[in-house]
C-alpha cells in the first residue's frame, strides 16, 4: 500500500482557451494533489519485478485570477459573475480543475543497485496506467480574507471542459526499497504524463506531473511471521 502528494500541471491546447486566459486576465499555476494505491508485486527474476495496483488519483490544474479590481468578470457561477466590492482589499480567486479517477497502474521495475546486506535495493520504474473517470468539476475558492456574497467556496456546474471516460498514462522514475524484519519500505518518485487528452472537444488537456509514492510492502512469508509471532505473545 502507498500514498503520496503529487504536484499536477497541464498543457492545455484550443484557441479558445487562450482567448479565454487573455480575456479573463488569468494565468495557469500548479496544483497539489494525492494518490492512494494498494499493490501486488510479481518477481519476474531475481533482478525485476512487476508491480500492479489499483487506487485513486486527482490530477488537474490551477488557474488564478490576481489582483481583481471592480467590474472584473469572474467564472460564471460565482456572484454576480463580476466583481461587485469597491474596496482596496486584495482579491483573488483560485479556480481547481479536478479530473478524479480509479487508476489501474501497471509498473515494470529493474534493478539498478543491491547493498551487500540485501538492505537497500535502487530500481528502474517504467510503466503505464488506465484511468477511469469517477468525477470531473471546477473548484473555485478566494483568498484568505476575502468572500464574495459571503462565500469563500464555489463548486461549479460547468468547467469549459469535456472530460474523457477513459484515459491513458505513462509512468517513468525510481523504486528505493528499504528491507526491514518484516516486510519493506519504499518510496518511489514518477515523472506522469499523459500522451492523449483527458478532454474531447476544442480544449485539448494533458495532464503532468510529479508523485511519491511512500509506502510498505509485506510478502506471504512476512505475513506468516507475523501471525507466528502474533500467536506467541498471545499464549
Amino acid at each position: 500500500a502507498s500514498l503520496g502528494p503529487q504536484m499536477n500541471a497541464s498543457i492545455i491546447n484550443g484557441n479558445s482557451w487562450n482567448n479565454y486566459l487573455d480575456t479573463s486576465n488569468s494565468t495557469q499555476s500548479v496544483r497539489i494533489g494525492i494518490q492512494a494505491n494498494l499493490w501486488v508485486n510479481k518477481m519476474l527474476s531475481k533482478e525485476a519485478n512487476l508491480q500492479v495496483g489499483i487506487g485513486y488519483a486527482d490530477y488537474g490544474f490551477n488557474r488564478v485570477q490576481k489582483d481583481l479590481a471592480f467590474k472584473d468578470k469572474t467564472y460564471p457561477g460565482i456572484g454576480t459573475g463580476m466583481i461587485e466590492d469597491l474596496s482596496n482589499s486584495e482579491k483573488q480567486l483560485i479556480y481547481q480543475y479536478r479530473f478524479q479517477y480509479v487508476q489501474v497502474p501497471v509498473l515494470w521495475n529493474a534493478q539498478l543497485y543491491r547493498s551487500p546486506n540485501f538492505k537497500y535495493r535502487l530500481y528502474f520504474s517504467g510503466g503505464l496506467a488506465l484511468n477511469v473517470l469517477l468525477r470531473h468539476r471546477l473548484v473555485a475558492e478566494t483568498i484568505t480574507g476575502y468572500s464574495i456574497d459571503g462565500n469563500t467556496r464555489f463548486v461549479l456546474d460547468s468547467s469549459g471542459f469535456k472530460a474523457s471516460p477513459i484515459a491513458l498514462q505513462l509512468n517513468t522514475g525510481v523504486k528505493m526499497e528499504y528491507r526491514l524484519e518484516k516486510g519493506k519500505f519504499f518510496v518511489q518518485p514518477l515523472i506522469q504524463f499523459f500522451p492523449l487528452s483527458v478532454s474531447s472537444g476544442d480544449r485539448k488537456v494533458y495532464p503532468l506531473g510529479l508523485i511519491v509514492h511512500v509506502g510498505f510492502e509485506a510478502s506471504l512469508s512476512d505475513l506468516k511471521k507475523w501471525k507466528k509471532t502474533s500467536q506467541a505473545d498471545s499464549q
